[in-house]
């Protein structure tokens, strides 16, 4: 007898989003959000992560912070997830364990990063040396207040139903996470101070468009105007 050839099972979809490295508390308390696909009528763990907050406002949403210490452009918390919901409601509490449900909402996209993210590794973070107190204790710093929506995705989930559950019991402990980049705008930055005469400049990706065209017209004003010494030797050279 042939055997037949073994086929891989299928990936869950969407794909588990393990954050439990990169968020709040992750050592204490879970989180895990729970789809139910209304095609195969099959449920599984989609986002998991440390700490996370709960809203049931006019606008209910979960969401979930980065790690202490990453921020910002404007040094503000940074977020890993932003999960708007329509439906929320709360179903049980067992052992300080919360369960509620509710549905993606269908006209809200969501801010979910994909498999595998880590801000230190991603691309737009770098470690923010800016103020005094971050030049003593360099922290990570993003481009962007939460992860790019991933419209694609959201525009085959909206809708679906998700269990959010909330645990302060967490068996999960944190392995040594990736260094940080150091942050590629220090350089041109400490040149543009010494240019300016200032004691430091501050940039951002935001501005690093600005910058980069501030640059080229540097050089050729340095190209137009050569230093007087330069152009005392070239009239010697005469």
């Amino acid at each position: 007898m042939t055997e037949k050839p073994k086929t891989e099972k299928p990936k869950p979809f969407p794909e588990l989003v393990d954050l439990r490295a990169v968020t709040r508390e992750a050592d204490r308390f879970l989180t895990q959000v729970i789809i139910h696909n209304p095609h195969t009528m099959g449920q599984h763990i989609w986002i998991q992560a440390g700490l996370s907050d709960l809203s049931k406002g006019k606008r209910p949403f979960l969401r979930i912070r980065l790690d202490y210490g990453v921020t910002d452009f404007e040094h503000d918390s940074a977020i890993a997830v932003t999960l708007p919901l329509v439906g929320l409601k709360f179903k049980s509490a067992y052992n300080g364990t919360v369960f509620a449900e509710g549905w993606i909402n269908p006209t809200e996209p969501f801010n979910v990063p994909p498999p595998g993210y880590n801000p230190a590794g991603a691309e737009g973070v770098h470690l923010c040396d800016h103020y005094p107190i971050c030049k003593k204790d360099p922290h990570p710093m993003i481009d962007n207040f939460v992860p790019p929506e991933d419209r694609e995705l959201w525009n085959k989930i909206r809708g679906w139903r998700v269990e959010i559950i909330l645990s302060p019991h967490s068996e999960w402990k944190p392995e040594k996470a990736p260094e940080p980049k150091p942050n590629p705008y220090r350089e041109v930055a400490e040149k543009l101070a010494e240019i300016l005469g200032r004691s430091e400049v501050r940039l951002f990706k935001n501005t690093l468009d600005e910058v980069e065209t501030l640059w080229v017209r540097l050089e050729e004003l340095a190209e137009e105007n050569p230093a007087p010494s330069a152009q005392a030797s070239k009239s010697d050279v005469e």
